[in-house]
């Protein structure tokens, strides 16, 4: 696109994004079936919550006769009752949570997809400036993470969080009904229990927001990272990249952990709170009953039948007190349940965001609330997706009419300002001038990227703005400058263009696009894959693909966007011949925007822009004869073809012919350099690619100081000559050389360094101009970084934007044309001086003049003895002058020599090409490649395929015994994952155990208020006076109890809160800091890589891995780690009271443990989706893949009309992802509430039991030793259930670490970041 500047975003201060409201997020999904399954699993979870204020009911009353006997027949009759109704309550709760879970779960499936669908349906139809303004990149990596914590906080969470609200209010409720004197306290201390629920609400939102925006900001750097790993190999810069990403994930560790602390704190005041509740009913609920018994003598038991009851009694305020002991117990559960909504909340608020913006939406912010200086998304009226507008039959006559435009990321700055220009249907018009002049501009304008600020543009006489958006885009077939193909086969590729073309179809647009000779040429032919973005195929081969792509759509209009500036020159000759024939006899509108004037003199009308006006229009001959700007133009591109005279200094004897011994170099030792590039013998095919042999026993010399340039057809292994320099790769036999030492001997880094490389396509990265200039080099001073740009001609242009060397380029360079972003990465290759020059098409974006002037430097730089250079090109005017020309076709040089011994050859291959390309000579026919020659490669690839199947399999068996003999080793290494952060593990080891000791030391003061409350105060038969004087005594005896039983709350509440406080801060330290490293040692061993590891693994895959990975090592390594460790220390504490006080009650709990464990590990594996298989994983990787994909080619996608297509693909994925199927979330719901069955029925045995040993031994165990021991690990047991939950995710955690390993151990071939290796001076 043309010249754009971006503003810089405030990184100091994240934007923060507002959540979205509980109706919003809850809104996805359609049908009735989504609000059916919420309504009828809320209904069962609240059935699921009502059982524990029941059991307090039961409590209270089985109490209140347990306590007037504890021994014979009765009292065991009792305690078997207890456990009939602990036993209906666990069957409740397993027919309750296992519907609330499924249906939940079911519903959360639903409106996940339909979250993810309808968030990426939304980004594919918003306007250009969305994806200039928003980090697409950023938004791209996290759609998966965000979907994850939706449905999460959606799905089983939610459930959970309806069923233990319910236990909260039915608890309260009950308490209130038992005794409402006793319940009224709890209004007065409400307002402190309901102070800790905001503040958790507020503490989740505020640090998943953050969290999300660093975590995005990382995924934006790994992205940009990978998708761009040639260029950061090729500058030296993954420890740059990898310095970004360390900063990306210090922010979101520094937001989390400065929270830690005071996370654990709110935590703590939220039980404290509860057990607070707890003093105000103890010391309130006793003075009633002492009060009662002091004035009238009263039985607060109830039991005594010489005595009246009091009123209230003791088991009106028991039952008050277990009403909120069950609503406190089940508080830890609420807190998540919110936490994880509020996760959720927002998560989707981004999405809604997008969702939310449609045609006619108001200018908005770039992000909620964003204090950047980033601009303001403007009015949205560009809807690709809405069905409005005209559909006319376009016949093509178009027309600029007063247009005035401002790219909406530089609204300070006119592209155009009263830009006129008229297209006669069926012409072809020309739009020639300097780069970033707005040539760009009209296509992106024709194309409805964007809309006019002011003026209009009509297609027919209508306003485009009244033609349907995607009707408009489907007659219009654009080929752009840097041609985007998708990781798919040739024929998907091109299919693209004309969704539903046939086979024959296909070939035939190929063979337009003389495409269809190397497309056969691959052993899997139209089936071959292209790789990601293209890879695996020659710039030239791309753009011919390109072409075909929009000529199987046959469109109204074509536009042509250099469509030839990257093939070579029969390539550009016979696809020029076939783009004539649409341009000239297809009756097609065709708009050609060219820098290489010999490929419009035929057209029907050139117009000449600069500083965004037309200047002048006409045809070749009146505008030479005009004299004016394009005149100049034409000139300068002729000078620049016949001026053989700029100095070169070719004298051997100026440069070095001796070559420097490289040495073994250890620490610090260095020895001096002189260049001497040699390939022996070399036969080289890409990984990917192993039958399609690209260089067959090549040989080439290069030669200190020379300047060698290598011509030759698209396809014929020009860039792969500069891969295997640059070490990209290494050859498969034979050797690379420099000064007569093998590349592999030498340090990969030390190499690089010697090199600056140009490529075709240039790679610019999300940060300044300056800060690309010198990405390889931070802190580079502005001075160094001005004099490489004024030496690519890029000075001039950058001085005019309003930041200058601060002017953000945006996304891949999208806000620079195509020849300032080719002039910044010259800039940036020749910032270090390097001693060997790369330069593969380094100016083919350049207009005429720019290119004279660029051509002139790089001449220069040419010409200097120390300097080699290497030069790939096409215009075969720019290396003219060079040292020696070398062909190459078929993988091998064909000839060698200077301009003047090559062209003096009658039937050189070189002198053909020179002739082809002469300006004027564009009719002659030619061909490219001789049959014999096709037939030979596709024997030798034969071979190659036939000889590698039998390597294959004995390596996947190799490979697969490998695998299995590590896998215990990685589990056991799982483990050590946290060693380096043992102080703070041990901090949150104290904490645990101070928190744990809440649960049985809760028991154990429960004990104790059963013993205060239920006192059997019998009736008096003495006088009145001694009678006061025993009431008063049991008065006091109660009043003194319950004053102790305070105290020990108020302990409890000290030690609940210190030891949350160290609890959280610890183990959130910890996780935090292991997810740091993690995500860390990660990148930095993926960025160290060689280049076909990234050849064989698609750049969305590896990204969205990577974040799901460590995302779900963080979940796991979290609450559920805290959770678990509290838990523990509960359990082992509760059963160190039960033994004390009745060991073989305590025994009979430690035999059904086991049970336990192994429900829980039942659950476990059924929330952890075992069932899934690999399909799953590989789903989540495409549906991750193919967003990223789309978004970040969203130009191309809009030009074609693929948004549909690519909404279905990920559609597809996204089933393959999360499948429709019900017995998942029902064999999931049936092992949470099998978790509430088992252990109610636990409980119910440890009541009879219990009741037994009274029985049976009423001298050894009495029932106040029964209620300790019962309570003590009652309570202690309650979180058990909590952690199995909580730990349903071990096994994914383990799957996703022992990728995460498989990265980190994996050793690249060619390490760019290693200190091994000889290295010069």
């Amino acid at each position: 696109m043309a010249e754009r500047d971006g503003k810089k975003r405030d990184d100091d201060t994240p934007p923060k994004i507002q959540a979205a409201s509980i109706r919003d997020t809850l809104s996805f999904g359609s049908g009735p079936k989504k609000n059916v399954c919420i309504a009828v699993g809320s209904f069962f979870a609240m059935a699921s919550g009502a059982a524990l204020p029941a059991e307090a009911a039961v409590f209270a009353k089985i109490f209140e006769n347990l306590s007037a006997a504890t021994s014979g027949d009765d009292f065991l009759e009792k305690i078997t009752e207890l456990a009939y109704a602990f036993m209906a309550i666990g069957a409740v709760m397993l027919v309750g949570m296992t519907i609330q879970t499924a249906l939940f779960e079911i519903a959360a499936t639903e409106m996940t997809n339909s979250m993810k669908t309808q968030w990426f349906e939304a980004l594919l139809r918003q306007d250009m400036a969305y994806f200039d303004i928003e980090d697409v990149s950023g938004t791209a990596s996290i759609i998966s993470s965000s979907a994850a914590a939706y449905r999460k906080g959606t799905g089983r969470k939610l459930a959970e969080g309806v069923q233990f609200l319910t236990t909260v209010v039915g608890g309260f409720a009950y308490a209130f009904y038992a005794s409402w004197r006793t319940s009224l306290i709890m209004f007065a201390v409400s307002p402190i229990m309901v102070i800790p629920l905001i503040l958790l609400t507020r503490l989740n939102e505020t640090r998943t927001t953050r969290a999300n925006d660093a975590y995005a900001k990382a995924g934006s750097v790994a992205y940009s990272t990978v998708s761009s790993i040639r260029t950061v190999l090729s500058l030296n810069a993954c420890e740059v990249c990898i310095d970004k990403f360390k900063s990306a994930t210090l922010e979101a560790y520094v937001t989390s952990t400065k929270l830690a602390g005071y996370e654990g704190f709110v935590n703590g005041f939220m039980m404290g709170a509860f057990i607070l509740s707890y003093v105000a009913l103890t010391l309130y609920g006793a003075y009633l009953l002492y009060d009662d018994v002091r004035s009238s003598g009263c039985d607060p038991s109830a039991t005594d039948p010489t005595n009246s009851p009091c009123d209230p009694s003791a088991s009106d305020v028991f039952g008050a007190m277990f009403g909120v002991t069950f609503s406190a117990s089940v508080l830890p559960q609420v807190g998540n349940a919110i936490a994880a909504f509020s996760k959720a909340r927002v998560a989707c608020a981004p999405a809604l965001r997008a969702i939310n913006r449609r045609l006619g939406s108001d200018a908005s912010p770039a992000k909620s609330n964003d204090s950047s200086t980033s601009p303001d998304l403007p009015k949205y009226e560009i809807d690709s997706s809405s069905p409005e507008g005209l559909k006319p039959d376009i016949t093509g006559t178009i027309e600029f009419k007063n247009v005035k435009f401002h790219y909406p990321s530089r609204p300070e700055s006119n592209v155009f300002d009263d830009f006129n220009l008229s297209f006669e249907a069926g012409k072809t018009v020309a739009i020639v001038g300097p780069s970033g002049s707005g040539k760009s501009t009209v296509t992106a304008l024709l194309e409805r990227f964007y809309d006019v600020t002011s003026g209009l543009i009509t297609i027919d006489g209508i306003n485009i703005k009244d033609i349907n958006v995607k009707h408009l885009r489907s007659q219009i077939g654009f080929v752009q400058q840097e041609p985007v193909l998708f990781a798919t086969t040739i024929a998907n590729n091109i299919a693209f263009g004309c969704p539903g073309a046939t086979q024959e179809e296909i070939e035939e647009a190929a063979k337009q696009a003389n495409a269809h000779d190397f497309i056969m040429s691959f052993p899997n032919g139209y089936n071959t894959q292209v790789g990601d973005k293209g890879t695996q195929i020659s710039g030239g081969q791309k753009q011919r693909i390109a072409i075909a792509r929009v000529l199987v759509r046959n469109p109204k209009i074509l536009i042509l966007d250099e469509a030839t500036s990257a093939l070579d020159s029969e390539s550009e000759l016979l696809v020029q011949q076939a783009l004539d024939k649409q341009m000239f006899e297809m009756n097609r509108t065709t708009i050609v925007i060219a820098h290489r004037l010999s490929t419009i003199r035929d057209a029907d009308m050139i117009a000449v822009v600069e500083g965004g006006c037309i200047v002048e229009t006409g045809n070749h001959v009146t505008l030479l004869e005009a004299n004016g700007a394009y005149k100049r133009l034409v000139d300068a591109q002729t000078q620049s073809k016949s001026n053989p005279e700029t100095p070169v200094d070719s004298a051997s004897n100026s440069r070095s012919t001796s070559m420097l011994n490289l040495n073994e170099a250890g620490e610090g030792e260095e020895v001096e350099f002189a260049p001497l590039l040699a390939f022996r013998d070399v036969s080289f095919a890409y990984p990917t690619r192993p039958e399609n042999i690209i260089l067959n026993e090549f040989n080439l010399s290069i030669r200190q100081g020379e300047t060698l340039a290598i011509v030759g057809p698209s396809g014929g292994g020009k860039s792969t000559v500069l891969s295997l320099i640059e070490r990209f790769y290494d050859p498969l036999s034979g050797s690379v050389e420099l000064d007569g030492v093998d590349l592999k001997e030498l340090n990969v880094k030390w190499l690089r360094f010697q090199m600056g490389f140009v490529q075709q396509e240039p790679v610019l990265f999300n940060t300044t101009i300056g800060g690309n200039i010198s990405f390889s080099k931070p802190g580079t001073s502005i001075d160094d970084i001005q004099a490489a740009a004024k030496q690519a001609n890029a000075h001039d242009f950058i001085v005019e934007f309003p930041d200058g060397y601060n002017t953000y380029v945006g996304e891949k360079g999208s806000q620079l044309s195509g020849g300032q972003k080719q002039r910044v990465a010259i800039a940036r290759a020749v910032l270090n001086k390097p001693k060997i020059l790369l330069l593969d098409e380094a100016t083919s974006a350049l207009d005429s003049e720019s290119e004279q002037v660029v051509q002139n430097a790089l001449d220069e730089l040419m010409a200097m003895d120390e300097q080699t250079v290497i030069v790939i090109a096409h215009r075969l005017s720019t290396i003219r002058n060079a040292d020696r020309i070398a062909v190459i076709d078929g993988g091998k040089v064909k000839e060698i020599g200077n301009h003047e011994q090559l062209i003096a050859k009658p039937h050189s291959q070189y002198r053909r090409l020179v002739e082809m390309q002469s300006l004027g000579i564009a009719k002659k026919e030619t061909s490219i490649a001789k049959k014999d020659e096709e037939d030979e490669m596709k024997d030798k690839n034969d071979d190659v395929e036939e000889g590698s199947s039998a390597v294959k399999d004995d390596e996947t068996a190799k490979k697969k015994k490998v695998i299995d003999e590590a896998l215990k080793a990685k589990k056991k290494r799982a483990k050590s994952l946290s060693k380096p952060d043992l102080k703070y593990l041990l901090i949150g080891g104290v904490g645990a155990g101070l928190s744990g000791l809440l649960f049985p030391g809760w028991g154990v003061i429960f004990a104790n208020m059963v013993d205060m409350l239920f006192r059997i105060v019998p009736g008096c038969t003495k006088t009145q006076e001694e009678c006061d004087a025993i009431y008063d005594a049991e008065a006091e005896d109660i009043e003194q109890e319950s004053y102790d039983v305070t105290y020990q709350w108020f302990i409890i509440i000290a030690l609940t809160l210190v030891g949350n406080i160290l609890l959280f801060y610890g183990f959130g330290m910890a996780t935090e800091r292991m997810t740091k490293r993690v995500r860390d040692q990660s990148f930095e061993s993926l960025v160290r890589q060689e280049v076909s590891f990234f050849d064989s693994n698609d750049v969305g895959g590896i990204t969205t891995q990577l974040q799901e990975d460590t995302s779900v090592l963080h979940a796991f390594s979290g609450d559920p780690v805290r959770t678990l460790m509290s838990t523990i220390t509960s359990v082992f504490l509760g059963l160190v009271v039960s033994f004390f006080f009745m060991w073989p009650f305590a025994l009979l709990v430690m035999g059904i443990l086991p049970v336990m464990a192994w429900q829980a590990e039942m659950e476990m594996k059924m929330y952890l989706g075992e069932d899934q298989g690999e399909d799953t994983e590989h789903g989540a990787a495409k549906s991750g893949a193919v967003g990223v994909e789309t978004l970040l080619n969203m130009r191309t996608v809009a030009a074609l009309s693929m948004e549909s297509k690519q909404q279905k693909e990920y559609v597809e994925a996204l089933h393959v992802e999360a499948p429709e199927s019900i017995k998942a979330p029902v064999r999931h719901g049936f092992m949470g509430g099998l978790g509430g069955f088992v252990q109610n029925w636990g409980i119910a045995l440890m009541f009879w039991w219990g009741g037994y040993l009274l029985v049976e031994y009423p001298s050894s165990y009495d029932f106040r030793d029964f209620n300790i021991s019962m309570f003590a690990l009652l309570f202690g047991l309650s979180g058990v259930g909590i952690a199995a939950q909580g730990a349903a995710d071990r096994d994914k955690a383990e799957i996703a670490v022992e990728r995460i390993f498989d990265l980190i151990d994996r050793k690249s071939s060619i390490d760019p970041m290693i200190n091994d290796g000889k290295r010069g001076s």
